[in-house]
């Protein structure tokens, strides 16, 4: 599933393979499945809407975005990750919950 960020068309979803169009794509996938189920998403330093695991972020290229977390209960939330999508590329991102201790 491709979601976009303000300003950019869905038209653009999926990836461009042949890196014609001048926007990047971050994808990122949240681990393990349990902090998924317990609530963790994703989404781009300033919008709104968080995101599912898995899904793709449409942005214009060359430009650096920061992706942060949602807190899945039961788990420490993983740090930010800067990221700098080259037009008609994909920068996969990891977030990593851990079990908080007790």
């Amino acid at each position: 599933m491709c979601r976009t960020i303000v300003g950019v068309s869905a038209n653009l979803c999926p990836v461009d393979p042949e890196g014609t169009n001048p926007f990047g794509y971050i994808e990122v996938t949240i681990t393990p499945d349990e902090a998924v189920n317990n609530g963790g998403k994703w989404r781009i330093q300033g919008e709104e809407a968080w995101r599912e695991s898995g899904t793709y972020a449409a942005v214009p290229g060359g430009k650096e975005y920061t992706v942060e977390f949602l807190e899945a209960a039961g788990y420490t939330t993983p740090a930010v990750q800067k990221k700098t999508p080259a037009a008609g590329k994909v920068e996969k991102v990891t977030g990593t919950y851990v079990v908080k201790s007790e």
